[in-house]
């Protein structure tokens, strides 16, 4: 036994085989190398040994089908405390490789010359830390080296290079066929050296032959075995060594701790390879008769296997290692039957299927190997990130590497489930209004000041100058939604004016009541004010410029000059609005046409009746026109129609110029045609409006 690693039995093991002690006397090494290969450590060997032969009769169990019963036991375990070659025996240049042909050799004398002490065997097996050369091409490596027939004879031994992998045990599976009489597929014989069985020249990782041997294979054991029993020499039928009993590989050691054997302490499994949910059809989908046989252990149809598949399905055919965090790449290694790669589920022969045993481990589907050890990120640990930095469990990165520890903590919350998504959220995160740009990213620091309800204002105003340089109330007009706290503060109930006036040239410049006519909705805060809604108003008149009763809302948009107004001029329609509250007194409604009587001042001057006959004085002098009017005598309502009329004498009225003047009208009033003619004296209006008689 003799190992190059560093791993947890690698680095006893190493210790106990290479240390030097200088000035130290052979005997010496020896003593010390004795006190520390005992105890554990023998155990620990052991253990592992038993583990490599509980895999190589899993590959023996696939030659039962062709007439074969072989059951590969542990008899003893031997560790060599220095090495069979001298140094000068390895490849010129290197420190540990040594060639086929010398390494077999060695191994067969210093049997021969320990005979007695290692007593009988059927097989001597050397495992060594070397790299074991071909001795015809130094730069192809190979992993084992076996003499071809001697099972039960003098010279069979084989030597398997430690790698602590599956290939370890694929390797003394294959120089074990080699002792009982095989030879590489394809080679003197017609099985195909590119299936990738056991006796196969090469390993063919992703093959699900590899795991069985040829029928080529086997039928060459078969005829090894008989002619053994022909001679009489069958040393395989009896023994007295128990069945070897142990853990399968990968049930011993983890992935990790396969990796950090083969690679050194810091190497971890590559996790990030093994995440495709339907990695099954990554693999080889054409199973092989011996895969289809095994499976029906499993599964009631084998084809079944396909509908169950595991995320970490690919790991029972290839386990990738990286040496450490530092290195950007992975290496392909064989996996290990025993491997945990689901939810109860174990790697057997290339496949993740159900673990029948009596304790089969629960264990995630997506993390059957656990967190990926040791430091992963920054000197943290999965842990420590979970405690530390949980937002990195957001990448893919972290989901695989701390497959275990990120769903720990992650909650029941869509798109935060692990809280903040950086670590910036936490410092620079100093107002709630920073969450409506970064909430998505920020999800656990801005759920605490959401108000979910406050649809468009979920975390208050959008800016700090809401609270430090926006013009209250004005500025809530350009500024309502981006300071949505801090406007409704200032709102008021009236719909068209918010936030009172919009303009603060209202209160500096506005002439009130006159200026809101023009400004009502600018100055709506002023004028409002000024408003009297509850005033009589004045009807919109036509060759008004104004709106009705919506005119007046503000008084005279005049005052000063519409208290020097008469009523009179009130029937100007300009004036009229202009002076909307002061006409509104004068005006009497009962009166259309006449609301604010006669229309001129120079009504005072006419004289009536007959001034109401001329040029549309009847309208412009309504009001006194009206007192005058006898709606009985359409054809003369207003009397006589000529000034002089009251002149004519009574004789001129009975009996002469009347009877001439009917045709005409003149003197319409005075005359009455037909009766006693009855004179009516002129009169003028004074300037109260109201006429006097003559």
């Amino acid at each position: 036994w003799k190992d190059k690693t560093r791993g947890e039995i690698g680095e006893q093991v190493y210790n106990a085989v290479q240390q030097e002690t200088p000035d130290a006397t052979e005997q010496e090494i020896n003593d010390a190398t004795e006190q520390r290969i005992t105890g554990e450590t023998e155990k620990r060997i052991t253990n592992f040994l038993s583990s490599v032969v509980v895999g190589v009769n899993t590959l023996y169990d696939s030659v039962k089908k062709y007439g074969l019963n072989l059951d590969v036991r542990l008899k003893k375990v031997h560790i060599l405390l220095r090495d069979l070659w001298e140094g000068n025996e390895l490849r010129f240049g290197f420190t540990d490789q040594i060639a086929t042909n010398t390494a077999i050799d060695k191994f067969y004398h210093w049997t021969w010359s320990n005979r007695d002490t290692l007593g009988l065997f059927d097989h001597a097996m050397l495992i060594t830390g070397y790299d074991v050369i071909d001795s015809r091409d130094p730069e192809k490596l190979t992993k084992g080296v076996a003499y071809k027939g001697v099972m039960c004879k003098y010279g069979s031994v084989s030597v398997v290079e430690n790698t602590f992998t599956y290939q370890m045990i694929d390797t003394a599976a294959h120089e074990l066929g080699h002792s009982l009489g095989s030879d590489h597929d394809g080679e003197n014989n017609y099985c195909d050296n590119n299936r990738g069985f056991v006796m196969s020249s090469r390993t063919e990782i992703n093959s699900t032959d590899r795991w069985s041997f040829s029928p080529c294979s086997a039928e060459a054991m078969k005829l090894n075995i008989a002619d053994l029993n022909q001679v009489g020499a069958n040393c395989l039928v009896k023994t007295y060594t128990q069945p070897t009993p142990g853990l399968e590989l990968g049930a011993l050691f983890t992935a990790d701790q396969q990796c950090k054997l083969i690679m050194g302490p810091e190497a971890f499994f590559c996790r990030d390879f093994y995440d495709d949910p339907a990695v099954y059809e990554k693999m080889c989908t054409s199973l092989s008769e011996y895969a289809v046989s095994y499976l029906q252990d499993f599964y009631d149809d084998p084809a079944d296997f396909y509908d169950d598949p595991a995320v970490y399905e690919k790991m029972c055919t290839s386990m990738w290692c990286s040496a450490s965090i530092k290195e950007s790449h992975c290496q392909n290694h064989i996996a290990s039957d025993g491997f945990v790669c689901g939810n109860k589920k174990v790697c057997k022969r290339g496949f993740c299927v159900p673990d029948k045993s009596s304790k089969p481990i629960e264990a995630p589907d997506t993390c059957p190997q656990g967190d990926q050890p040791g430091i992963v990120y920054q000197n943290l640990t999965c842990s420590e990130v979970a405690r530390q930095k949980p937002w990195l469990c957001y990448g893919t990165f972290f989901q695989r590497k701390c497959c275990l520890t990120c769903p720990s903590i992650k909650e029941d919350v869509e798109g935060c489930e692990y809280g903040d998504k950086e670590e910036w959220c936490a410092t620079d995160m100093k107002y709630p209004y920073d969450c409506y740009l970064n909430e998505k990213i920020c999800c656990k620091s801005c759920a605490r000041y959401k108000r979910p309800k406050d649809v468009g204002c979920e975390f208050g105003d959008h800016s700090i100058e809401c609270r430090t340089k926006l013009n209250l109330p004005i500025g809530c007009y350009a500024n309502e939604k981006l300071c949505c706290e801090t406007c409704p503060k200032h709102k008021t109930k009236d719909p068209k004016c918010p936030y009172g006036d919009k303009s603060t040239w209202c209160q500096d410049k506005l002439e009130v009541p006159n200026g809101c006519y023009l400004n009502k909705d600018l100055c709506c805060g002023t004028c409002s004010s000024e408003a009297n809604y509850t005033s009589p108003m004045p009807d919109k008149k036509p060759g008004s410029t104004g709106d009705g009763v919506a005119d007046c809302m503000f008084g005279d948009r005049y005052p000063e000059w519409c208290s020097k107004q008469e009523p009179y001029q009130c029937s100007n329609a300009t004036i009229e609005e202009w002076c909307c509250k002061t006409c509104a007194q004068y005006k009497n409604l009962s009166r259309p046409g006449c609301e604010y009587g006669d229309k001129y001042k120079n009504c005072e001057e006419l004289v009536y009746p007959y001034a109401c006959y001329y040029e549309g004085n009847a309208d412009a002098c309504c009001w006194t026109c009206s007192m005058y009017k006898n709606d009985t005598r359409p054809e003369c309502p207003y009397g006589d129609k000529q000034a002089w009329c009251y002149k004519l004498n009574a004789k001129y009225t009975r009996d002469q110029w009347c009877h001439l003047d009917k045709e005409h009208g003149h003197c319409c009033g005075t005359c009455l045609y037909d009766e006693t003619a009855i004179p009516v004296f002129g009169s003028k209006v004074k300037g109260s409006g109201v006429p006097d008689p003559l």
